[in-house]
């Protein structure tokens, strides 16, 4: 074993102490947004099925599929690879330019290619129903997990597989990814090792009875003295036995989160953030039912003889002993053969309560993105451009969500396949098979809904300081403002790429060209009259 146990249990021990700051929380939150999930940690039985109010489950469903449509694409290539310039040219900066262009171009082309090859594989797999259960812990709770296992079917060389979040501890390396994953795997049996890890794996002692069951720890770190490497271990819980190990050029497993906050290193997610929101709707509705009690059945108060109000029953159609008539003159009734009965007057109305739920459900709405053209029921009056529309939302209200998106979630959803596919020679870099591409060289590309709303984005602001600069280029003389260092100014304020800014010199030539136009178009205008 490279890694040393006692690292090991250093590290399980300090995953396991940042995962109880958020262990309740989420169970609080999963009473309201599933169905039996809950993270016990521990070998579960049977859970116990409870109901989710509707206005919950349907935005939640509403919010996984817009991410799944708008970002996975079911059978689309929704990224594409490209080499990073500044780190290529870094790498090769000894070569003369046309060769790294050139040898830059045919990388490329390898990589386009590579790219549609990875998505073929990708989309003969069972990745959208995987990652769509990962994607809704994201969304809900904060936190999702899958992995990406190697199957060694030539066809099929991996597949994903989701994991709960029972068992399930990490910790930030220094870069700040989450290098270093643990997952512990309950009731297992001398076949399961088998079927999982291969003829290969080490059966503990405690398994040489077939019907005996053990819980093993998967484990993923960085690989001392290998950069770019990771030891994936499989381990009894007493570190004694090292059932699998391999050292892979890539992280098997995949842990996302939706947003973070200070030092917990676990995510938050919509649900956290609508956690009050549920419990106030639950209250209500409670409220609302006990209110709609007191109107249809109020409670009465009865005075009079004991074994009247004893037989006394308030049911239709029943008829009780009333007694004797009460006196006209005044005087008092005679309680042995005679009972009242008056009604406790209560609210005869619901609307306050109705319209507080309404409200609520409202926001619940809102807060999941499933309303933003018209609302969740009324699907026959949606605009084809719904799905645009939650991406835009997403896009300028969840910008810490949409990076953390990218960078944890759909950047190794492709680029962990890419790796298993380079690494068994089913993509390749060059003819002969034998070049291999440094990957953390290339760059992706996505080509998905959320993308555009960011290339519209990027769009719009070009045009809002492309039209804002020609109105001051006209202004700038009459209010005695230095015109090339005003729409320098601009470009600054309005974040455009260097690469599109014009330099002073390249402005004044352009200025001097479009004056000579003019003259040239006025001179023309003068020898015609």
């Amino acid at each position: 074993m490279i890694v040393k146990k006692e690292r090991i249990d250093f590290l399980l021990k300090k995953a396991k102490e940042a995962k109880e700051v958020s262990k309740s929380t989420y169970n609080d939150v999963a009473n309201y947004c599933y169905n039996s999930f809950v993270i016990k940690d521990e070998a579960r039985d049977k859970d116990a099925i409870r109901s989710i109010e509707t206005v919950i489950s349907t935005s939640i469903n509403t919010f996984v599929n817009t991410i799944m449509t708008g970002v996975f694409s079911r059978g689309a290539n929704w990224a594409t690879t490209k080499v990073n310039d500044i780190l290529f040219r870094n790498a090769n900066s000894t070569e003369i330019d046309t060769a790294v262009e050139e040898k830059k171009k045919t990388l490329n082309e390898n990589l386009e290619k590579g790219t549609e090859t990875a998505f073929e594989y990708i989309n003969q797999t069972n990745f959208y129903t995987e990652i769509s259960k990962s994607v809704k812990d994201w969304g809900v709770l904060g936190t999702g997990a899958f992995k990406v296992v190697k199957t060694g079917d030539i066809n099929k060389p991996f597949a994903y597989l989701y994991m709960s979040l029972d068992g399930l501890y990490f910790l930030e390396s220094q870069s700040g990814g989450l290098d270093i994953v643990f997952k512990e795997r309950y009731k297992f049996k001398q076949r399961d090792i088998t079927e999982t890890y291969g003829a290969k794996a080490t059966i503990p002692e405690d398994l040489q009875d077939e019907t005996a069951e053990i819980t093993i720890i998967e484990c993923c770190v960085p690989a001392e003295g290998q950069p770019g490497k990771y030891e994936f271990l499989v381990l009894t819980t007493d570190y004694e036995t090292v059932i699998y190990e391999e050292v892979l050029s890539y992280k098997p497993f995949v842990v996302s989160r939706m947003l973070t906050e200070g030092v917990n290193i676990w995510g938050i997610g919509l649900g956290v953030i609508g956690l009050e929101l549920f419990k106030e709707l639950i209250r209500l509705k409670a409220l609302r039912e006990e209110q709609a009690k007191n109107i249809v059945k109020p409670p009465y108060i009865v005075r009079g003889d004991t074994q009247l109000i004893e037989a006394f029953q308030m049911k239709s159609g029943r008829t009780n002993f009333g007694g004797r008539t009460i006196p006209s003159t005044g005087g008092e009734a005679d309680n042995e053969n005679f009972m009242t009965v008056e009604n406790v007057r209560v609210s005869e109305s619901l609307i306050p309560v109705e319209n507080d739920i309404a409200a609520l459900k409202n926001e619940i709405r809102e807060l999941f993105m499933s309303n933003p053209i018209s609302d969740v029921e009324e699907y026959k009056n949606r605009s084809a451009t719904e799905t645009q529309a939650r991406m835009q939302i997403f896009r300028t209200r969840w910008s810490g969500p949409y990076e953390m998106l990218q960078q944890e979630l759909l950047e190794p959803t492709l680029m962990i396949p890419f790796r298993i596919l380079a690494d068994q020679k089913i993509i390749t870099f060059s003819e002969e098979g034998e070049e291999e591409l440094n990957l953390d060289f290339t760059t992706i590309q996505y080509i998905n809904e959320l993308s555009k709303m960011q290339g519209l984005e990027k769009a719009q602001n070009l045009i809002n300081y492309a039209t804002t600069t020609e109105q001051l280029k006209q202004l700038s003389p009459s209010v005695a403002l230095k015109t090339y260092e005003v729409i320098k100014e601009l470009s600054l304020m309005s974040r455009v790429p260097l690469t599109l800014q014009m330099s002073e010199q390249e402005f004044i030539a352009e200025q001097q060209q479009q004056q000579a136009l003019k003259m040239q178009a006025l001179q023309g205008q003068e020898n015609m009259g």
